[in-house]
């Protein structure tokens, strides 16, 4: 990816309302170059989607305990993780 990474961090919940709090590298998506004329090498280019690195995931338990969050939740909530890093990303 050629776009610089941004290190986001931030809280959500899962399904059973437990806290979390996710610390990531993001990669913005590249836009797609404007071009009209199909002759052109740039016509086909989609550009590319954001991408992220999960740094950490930790549960947020009681005041000071954390535990870290299980690989299967994270591929459960990946799409809103893209949705919110997107989001802060853009804000």
């Amino acid at each position: 990816m050629f776009n610089k990474a941004t290190i986001l961090t931030f809280n959500m919940f899962d399904d059973n309302n437990n806290e979390f709090e996710i610390e990531v590298n993001y990669y913005p998506g590249r836009q797609a170059p404007p071009c009209s004329n199909p002759d052109s090498i740039l016509f086909g280019d989609a550009g590319d989607p954001p991408e992220i690195e999960i740094l950490s995931a930790t549960y947020i338990v009681g005041v000071l305990g954390r535990k870290l969050v299980p690989e299967n939740v994270l591929d459960e909530l990946e799409d809103d993780i893209y949705d919110e890093c997107d989001r802060l990303y853009h804000a």
